[in-house]
């Protein structure tokens, strides 16, 4: 057991940070990716991992036997298996409980038993190695950073490798088949024929993992097209009825849509909020230069492109993978007048120093919440130095236009009065009441923001201007931005 038990540990501290990797993936469309999910996630399985210590102290004290690791790692085998077929438990949490304690309740319930007996690993072999030797000091040291030293391999491979190569779903089939695997190993060396438990628990592994995939609950009753993990988020592409047509849509959200188009009409988008980008033209008439920071489906880059022959536009999409999915699901083309920069929307605006006519800001992590750090001073300024002097920038907001639960509207509002000296809020959806969360459409500029009369919008930009008062917050800064507290609420 002197060579197994490390390598049980090592591979026991890169199972969780795995796990833990990926279980932001399978809660991320029910519940979010905000700090609140990643603090949720680290509390909950930290907290899971030191009963599991407890727990595991106490039974090694009991049972000082190596072949008593084996039902160990094969519980744990069928609690992982078992996280695939409860995903959709995540649906009812998320409309059960406030945000912050959905996120604690059901990174608990589908996340905390299978870590739980994951920390009762190392305790385990601590104790069996002890039994062995009396350099109890470097045998405890050695164990400690073969366990760290699997962390670490975890992380990475977890990371930067196994989500967006094979998807959590084979992640938590994998982990579940690696722990078998050791379980049977335990039992070879330590010479110990498998109980008539162990079978069992291999039957019950072999059922969970051949079972159909439950997966996504698609609200609606909506067809589940693709379910795709990329670099950096889950989505989903869903078609579903829309009055007398059918849309497909992206999603990365249980709660919100990312995008969509009417497969009927594929080349007009489908939400309200998309449409309105193109109130720009009351204000910048002339504007054939124009960049937007969240690409999504790229519905809305196809529209205005096709509109105007000599309009050019740049779209900066962190995930290439979002882009793939476009190209496959939504019609996206090659085209000369677009160029797609697959980066950070900030650090493409940090590093640049363009002239560009209209900006349009549609970002947004999950639910609605967006990327903090388009959201303070310091980003707005950035916006500011790409803008041209007669330019405008366009930002969609997710939020009621007053009330409690408006902080993250007024805070925002507050920020961008710093930068441009004319800022102006746009209801989107008329019939919608100024408490109701609501897509509102912020609009900035160096220039008075008035309408040319002859624009087709000088109508419904004059109905639909938000001249109520508007709370006030302090404006957000690199750091002080509590944008997922306000959010929170909404």
């Amino acid at each position: 057991m002197r060579i197994v038990l490390p390598i049980i540990v090592f591979c026991s501290g890169a199972i969780v940070m795995i796990l833990e990797l990926t279980a932001s993936r399978i809660v991320a469309p029910y519940l979010g990716t905000s700090v609140i999910i990643w603090t949720s996630l680290i509390g909950v399985i930290l907290a899971a991992l030191a009963v599991g210590n407890w727990l595991g102290g106490r039974i090694a004290d009991r049972y000082p036997m190596p072949h008593v690791l084996a039902p160990l790692l094969l519980g744990g085998a069928v609690l992982i298996a078992l996280i695939t077929q409860f995903e959709s438990l995540l649906s009812v949490v998320s409309t059960t409980f406030d945000p912050l304690s959905a996120a604690v309740v059901g990174v608990c319930v589908l996340f905390g038993p299978a870590t739980i007996i994951l920390g009762t690993i190392a305790p385990f072999a601590v104790k069996l190695s002890l039994a062995t030797s009396e350099t109890s000091g470097r045998i405890v040291g050695n164990l400690f950073a073969v366990s760290n030293a699997g962390s670490i391999i975890g992380t990475f491979l977890g990371g930067f490798i196994l989500i967006s190569l094979i998807g959590s779903t084979r992640i938590i089939m994998l982990i579940a088949i690696t722990l078998a695997c050791l379980a049977f190993l335990v039992l070879i060396v330590a010479r110990k024929k498998p109980s008539i438990g162990i079978w069992i628990g291999v039957a019950v592994l072999a059922i969970l993992l051949m079972a159909p995939q439950r997966g996504m609950v698609v609200p609606g009753g909506g067809k589940l097209v693709a379910d795709v993990d990329t670099l950096y988020s889950r989505t989903w592409i869903v078609e579903e009825s829309f009055g007398e047509y059918t849309a497909r849509t992206m999603r990365n959200s249980f709660q919100r849509y990312q995008s969509g188009i009417l497969i009927e009409h594929p080349d007009v988008p489908l939400f309200a909020y998309i449409r309105m980008y193109d109130v720009f033209e009351a204000f910048a008439p002339e504007a054939t230069h124009a960049l937007m920071i969240g690409g999504s489906a790229y519905t809305y880059p196809r529209y205005f492109l096709a509109q105007d022959s000599s309009r050019y536009m740049t779209v900066v999409e962190i995930d290439p993978g979002v882009t793939e999915l476009a190209r496959q699901h939504f019609g996206l083309t090659d085209d000369p007048r677009l160029t797609i920069v697959h980066e950070d929307g900030r650090t493409y605006l940090n590093s640049r120093d363009e002239d560009y006519e209209v900006i349009f800001i549609d970002a947004f992590n999950s639910n609605h919440t967006i990327p903090f750090h388009l959201t303070t001073h310091e980003a707005i300024h950035a916006i500011s130095r790409n803008l041209a002097p007669h330019g405008i920038v366009m930002m969609n907001i997710i939020s009621p236009l007053e009330g409690g639960r408006s902080a993250f509207l007024a805070a925002e509002y507050a920020t961008y009065r710093e930068v441009f000296p004319y800022v102006k809020l746009y209801q989107v959806d008329l019939e919608r009441g100024s408490h109701e969360d609501q897509n509102i459409m912020l609009i900035a500029s160096h220039q008075e923001l008035t309408p040319e009369a002859s624009s087709r919008y000088a109508a419904e930009l004059a109905e639909k201007e938000w001249r109520g008062e508007i709370a006030q917050i302090p404006p957000l800064t690199d750091d002080f931005a509590p944008v997922e507290r306000y959010t929170s609420v909404l």
